[in-house]
């Protein structure tokens, strides 16, 4: 309930925040220990609570919130890769295993990418 483009708000500026917050740490010099980043991952779990259904789609807010949530995802993701970072090559299977749960759905990171910021169409894919 509530006033959707209020709710909508709070969401771009948690997902601004939390942008602001991967961004500070790096994956050469992470410290898994650190309190500031213990703090992050905390904060970043609270991605599953997110009301997508009050989120206005075709709004210009929702698209800095799915640009800024990707860039804060894809940060995660290479802090946290256990295989170390992936080159050109396996970028694209990297992006398919780097799932998150986001409100009441999972999404990879490949589907953030195509689906959300490109604005492809979930079908079937054809060579062509």
């Amino acid at each position: 309930g509530g006033n959707i483009n209020s709710t909508q708000s709070c969401i771009a500026t948690y997902v601004e925040n939390l942008l602001e917050m991967a961004l500070a740490f790096s994956p050469d010099t992470l410290n898994a220990t650190e309190s500031s980043f213990i703090e992050f991952l905390d904060e970043a779990s609270r991605l599953r609570s997110i009301p997508l259904h009050e989120i206005d789609f075709t709004s210009r807010e929702a698209l800095c919130i799915f640009v800024n949530l990707y860039h804060c995802l894809l940060q995660h993701s290479l802090l946290i890769a256990i295989d170390g970072l992936p080159d050109k090559r396996s970028a694209t299977q990297f992006k398919r295993r780097s799932c998150y749960e986001i409100g009441d759905d999972v999404f990879s990171l490949s589907e953030l990418e195509s689906l959300v910021i490109r604005g492809k169409n979930p079908g079937p894919s054809r060579i062509s």
